[in-house]
């Protein structure tokens, strides 16, 4: 039915519902979600990755060490052996990163809860900036979206970041801009060593794809660790900020 013409207009306003500009106003997630547990845990499966990335690097020494020496002994009980474990590392961190990459997601959403309730009570820094303020799940989702995820979730957790800091005081410095140098920098050292694996047919090829990787190997246990000191600094200062605002 449409409306009358000829009606007085009405002075009501409908007024929707919109996320917090100004301290105060209260956040639309809800109150402040503990993180400290689950940070540590994070930190606990990053330490098992870099273990693994550890004894996969022995492994590569001691198969460029047998191609440089054209050895060509894989029947032997020692080769067997160390098949196994490197099959044995291979599945470990397929379910390694499955688990981290669920528990990263839960992480990610309760910071950037929190990182919403800290400014709707004090006011830190990401909101008054004109910048994009980034809803829970939009801080995890973009990781799954190829392309994309190269620099949404890096603005997003830069946003987080802000969000919960004061620029005075308690900061993380430059440990998010760092890990995803270093978490970019090791994906396109991934892409070039699947290239030299399926490139590897002779000695001399296997022996270029093991110096390869034993090369850019760093990288990925780089970004691990900064990873974990990510995880550890942003929960802490949550918390304390948390604590001074008295929303825990």
């Amino acid at each position: 039915m449409s409306e009358n013409p000829y009606a007085i207009p009405s002075t009501r306003v409908k007024v929707m519902p919109s996320l917090p500009r100004h301290p105060g106003q209260g956040s639309p997630f809800g109150g402040y979600r503990e993180v400290g547990v689950l940070s540590k845990v994070i930190v606990a499966f990053l330490v098992v990755g870099v273990l693994f990335d550890v004894v996969y690097g022995f492994i590569t020494m001691i198969d460029l060490q047998e191609v440089s020496q054209h050895n060509d002994d894989r029947g032997s009980p020692f080769y067997l052996q160390l098949s196994r474990v490197s099959d044995l590392v291979d599945h470990g961190e397929k379910i390694l990163m499955l688990v981290l990459a669920v528990l990263w997601c839960i992480w990610t959403s309760r910071v950037c809860k929190n990182a919403w309730l800290i400014n709707s009570q004090d006011g830190a820094t990401a909101i008054y900036r004109g910048r994009k303020s980034y809803r829970p799940v939009e801080a995890w989702v973009f990781h799954f979206i190829p392309i994309i995820q190269f620099w949404i979730p890096f603005q997003a957790m830069a946003w987080i970041r802000d969000a919960s800091q004061k620029p005075l005081g308690l900061t993380m410095g430059k440990l998010v801009g760092l890990l995803w140098f270093f978490w970019f920098a090791s994906s396109v050292a991934a892409v070039i060593r699947v290239f030299f694996i399926y490139g590897a047919k002779t000695n001399e090829e296997f022996a270029t794809l093991y110096r390869v990787s034993l090369v850019l190997s760093p990288l990925s246990m780089v970004s691990t660790v900064i990873a974990g000191l990510m995880v550890l600094r942003l929960s802490l200062i949550q918390r304390l900020r948390a604590s001074d605002l008295g929303l825990r």
